[in-house]
């Protein structure tokens, strides 16, 4: 079971978004957000993906983020060019960084992800390539 840092499961968060929809350009070019064309397997594991690093991010919020906006005396309407704001993201950051935990994430399928039906980007590919989450690589 792979270990990750917490900062690597926001980048692994942002790259299984970005695989329910896209956006699909009409010949009269209307854009239309459309699903991807992929099986109720590999929806379900992108959805199982998506909640397990939601539920990470959210455990970090409440155990760090919010301890130290309470500390620093931040209100949820804070600018985000006091100094006090710039603080607590250093900060947090930095305790994302150190936080490695196991992360039971599920593979996606390599031939879906490659289909021609789903014009899935490079640069989800090269994430989910990274962190080890495509399955059966050629």
């Amino acid at each position: 079971m792979p270990k990750h840092k917490l900062t690597d499961i926001f980048v692994i968060k942002a790259a299984f978004e970005r695989l329910t929809n896209y956006n699909k350009v009409t010949p009269s070019g209307e854009t239309i957000l459309t699903p991807f064309n992929f099986s109720g397997k590999t929806r379900w594991n992108i959805g199982k993906n998506l909640r397990i690093c939601a539920d990470a991010l959210e455990l970090w919020k409440k155990s760090v983020v919010e301890p130290i906006k309470a500390e620093l005396g931040i209100k949820i309407n804070a600018d985000e060019k006091d100094p006090k704001f710039s603080e607590l993201n250093s900060r947090a950051i930095a305790q994302a960084e150190e936080i490695v935990e196991d992360y039971v994430l599920l593979k996606v399928p390599f031939a879906e992800l490659t289909d021609d039906k789903n014009p899935v980007s490079a640069d989800v590919l090269s994430i989910l390539d990274k962190f080890e989450l495509i399955e059966q690589l050629p």
